[in-house]
């Protein structure tokens, strides 16, 4: 493939963590493997960070944010970073990026390719998630950052979904969206994600002593945010019911408690953020996956790289997962059923606990390895 391609996010951005910077770092990792030099990212930001008291930070960052917004909605200038018609393809990876460089997209030549990656559309998750002080100070402008979604996905060429379940949230949040897939149905094109495989650095007897869990206790896990999109309220409640009935359950939860906290529980342990969730995964007898809405989530690939068992609402993307339910992968639709999931895994033997675990890295294996995930990728990019 010669086709020169811009990856729009700046290279420095990239982690191993969840959304578009996690996706593109996976990406870049195998990129860099092969040796192509046919794709390009941008170079990094040069944003310099201003360093002040706690005190004042929240509000330099509001105010920071409010001037962002300004700018980007009603400012004059939307230039994208570089020369795009020095690449045949340009790949997007959120509306907002491509909402602030529509001028040069006004003169670009070649193609525009856009994967959003958020779990609702990127305006109302940023409505929903903006602090008090945010939607105070830019009540209108977060109204009006629909105008992003609007642009982005009517000026792309391609819609790159990783699958069709994945569109269910889009569909919920935005009543122009079927309307505008039946207009460009042929440019929605569908590739699933692919991620390195996760590894643990600490055993499971090392993880149950340091937070004083039992070597014969049922483990439960869960990473990620902690809000209501995500359906952290509704592992709470499933938890309630689980740690009343089995004296042996434990619920290991990592990621930063807000704007949601954690259940008053002694079984019930936040971890708080951290930068080795895998061995926390690796140590639980199953993962917790309780989106309410959701794109296509990394964590997902992660557990089942790590060969464990996942419990995942049948929502969005998670229900691209339906053809493996029952090996190793277990979806629900109410909580009722959750919790009679997490009860069954609960009294698995050891035996079939191996299988299921089995069956988890062997969906992995075959399906969402970033070599995989590439191939599918480098093809998808060379018909264009």
């Amino acid at each position: 493939m010669d086709k020169k391609v811009l990856i729009y996010m700046p290279e420095d951005l990239l982690a191993p963590v969840g959304g578009p910077r996690g996706y593109l770092y996976n990406l870049k990792q195998e990129i860099d493997r092969r040796g192509l030099r046919n794709i390009y990212f941008l170079p990094p930001s040069e944003k310099s960070k201003i360093v002040l008291p706690s005190f004042l930070s929240g509000i330099w960052n509001s105010l920071s944010y409010t001037f962002s917004l300004y700018k980007g909605l009603y400012g004059n200038n939307h230039s994208a970073q570089i020369d795009l018609n020095e690449f045949d393809i340009i790949h997007f990876h959120d509306t907002w990026r491509m909402f602030i460089s529509q001028d040069s997209l006004k003169t670009y030549k070649g193609k525009v390719v856009l994967t959003s990656h958020s779990p609702t559309i990127l305006s109302k998750e940023w409505h929903d998630e903006a602090s008090k002080m945010k939607k105070h100070l830019c009540g209108k402008m977060l109204k009006d950052l629909i105008r992003m979604d609007e642009y982005a996905f009517n000026r792309a060429d391609y819609i790159l979904f990783p699958c069709k379940e994945a569109e269910e949230p889009y569909e919920h949040a935005w009543s122009h969206f079927k309307d505008l897939k039946a207009s460009k149905k042929e440019r929605f094109l569908y590739n699933p994600s692919g991620i390195v495989g996760k590894t643990v650095k600490e055993s499971r007897e090392f993880i149950c002593e340091k937070y004083g869990i039992p070597s014969d206790a049922v483990i439960f896990s869960y990473a990620g945010r902690h809000n209501s999109i995500k359906g952290y309220d509704d592992l709470k409640n499933m938890a309630e019911i689980i740690l009343a009935k089995n004296p042996k359950a434990y619920f290991l939860i990592a990621g930063k408690e807000n704007p949601l906290s954690g259940l008053n529980h002694p079984r019930w342990i936040e971890v708080g953020w951290t930068n080795d969730p895998h061995s926390l995964i690796g140590a639980s007898d199953a993962f917790v996956l309780p989106n309410k809405e959701t794109y296509f989530d990394l964590i997902l690939l992660e557990v089942l790289s790590l060969g464990k068992m996942v419990v995942a609402s049948e929502s969005g993307g998670n229900k691209y997962f339906k053809k493996w339910d029952g090996k190793g992968i277990y979806l629900y639709n109410k909580q009722s059923e959750a919790v009679q999931l997490l009860e069954k895994i609960a009294k698995m033997t050891t035996d079939e606990k191996h299988q299921a675990e089995a069956a988890s890295l062997s969906i992995f294996s075959s399906n969402f390895t970033i070599e995989l995930f590439v191939d599918r990728y480098l093809d998808i990019i060379s018909r264009l």
